[in-house]
């Protein structure tokens, strides 16, 4: 009965943080902003990319996978 409690309580705790935390940078958690170097960003509402340094070096650019 405790484990079960006790399973229960950390999922809720995971549930409830995943809303308000900023996204993984995968495929089912893209981001909108590049801020680290081969999260996967999205592009469009549909399209994502990988963030890459642009020919410039600076900063981080979103580039499409096709």
């Amino acid at each position: 009965m405790t484990r079960a409690v006790l399973v229960i309580a950390i999922v809720a705790a995971t549930a409830c943080g995943k809303s308000s935390a900023k996204p993984t940078g995968t495929a089912n958690d893209p981001v909108t902003v590049c801020e680290r170097l081969a999260d996967v960003c999205r592009i469009e509402r549909s399209r994502l990319g990988v963030c890459t340094p642009p020919t410039s070096g600076v900063g981080l650019v979103c580039a499409s996978q096709h």
